[in-house]
């Protein structure tokens, strides 16, 4: 198992229990309305720009204009195999120009995270999220190169093959494997480090209890 089993198995049980992640049709059986994809995915589209690295005063911006893209170019969801591979598409161009707009002013970009959606009852990821495991998958996370962490968030987060990711991202098959399986590498590097660091950490207090 990989280092980041712990967190991706809780993930991926919060996922399965979704109603988002149910309906992960792989056919576009018909075209959605508009009112019919605000109703069904905002929830989706919301923390999906969030784990992208959308500042949490940009979200409500940041989905409004998703959903006015949405809704200028309906008939653009019949070239996907899934309405969530279309969404994703454009929920990643959007949280990018918001991450950009951001760097320009900071000179920095903001860490992936994952906030309550709104503001009310925490759901169940909000509620995984105080835990140790997805603090630090969030920080490591923002390490990752930009192309990397988009896919890695998709496929480690979302669940989503990289058939589904390739559309999503207008890349081929080949590049979504071959940045994965970097994303991957680096990820388990950067637990490795840390891991080394926080044995460290731990070496040192003992050594100063015993000194003491």
């Amino acid at each position: 198992p990989g280092h980041y089993d712990c967190v991706a198995n809780e993930t991926e049980s919060l996922c399965l229990a979704s109603p988002v992640c149910a309906v992960r049709d792989h056919a576009v059986l018909h075209l959605l309305t508009f009112d019919e994809i605000y109703e069904r995915h905002f929830t989706f589209v919301w923390k999906n720009l969030r784990r992208l690295g959308t500042a949490p005063e940009n979200l409500d911006d940041a989905t409004q204009d998703v959903f006015v893209v949405i809704h200028r170019h309906l008939a653009d969801q019949s070239r996907y195999t899934s309405v969530q591979a279309w969404l994703c598409g454009i929920s990643v161009r959007v949280a990018k120009d918001y991450r950009r707009r951001r760097s320009r002013k900071e000179g920095n970009l903001e860490p992936l995270s994952h906030d309550n959606v709104d503001g009310g009852q925490p759901t169940p990821f909000d509620n995984a999220a105080q835990s140790e495991a997805v603090r630090l998958f969030e920080a490591l996370v923002a390490q990752l190169a930009e192309e990397h962490q988009t896919i890695f968030v998709l496929a480690e987060l979302e669940q989503m093959t990289a058939k589904s990711i390739g559309e999503a991202l207008n890349l081929n098959m080949n590049t979504v494997n071959s940045r994965l399986r970097a994303a991957r590498l680096h990820f388990e590097k950067l637990v490795a480090k840390h891991q080394a660091m926080a044995q460290q950490t731990q070496s040192g207090e003992r050594n100063e209890g015993v000194g003491t």
